[in-house]
């Protein structure tokens, strides 16, 4: 596997890891009509940014 794969890879899973613990249970409030949705957008954008892949 590539280097750049290895990376994108562990990426995914610092991701998966990061929506799980703080996106998806805005995403539930969101569903519940606790928040609005755009709290749970910016929450997703950041996460990405905070692990970006290549």
């Amino acid at each position: 596997m590539s280097a750049r794969k290895e990376y994108n890879a562990y990426i995914d899973r610092q991701r998966a890891a990061a929506y799980r613990q703080e996106a998806d249970p805005l995403g539930m409030q969101v569903m519940r009509g606790d928040i609005d949705k755009d709290v749970w957008l910016e929450k997703i954008a950041e996460i990405k940014q905070r692990y970006p892949k290549v």
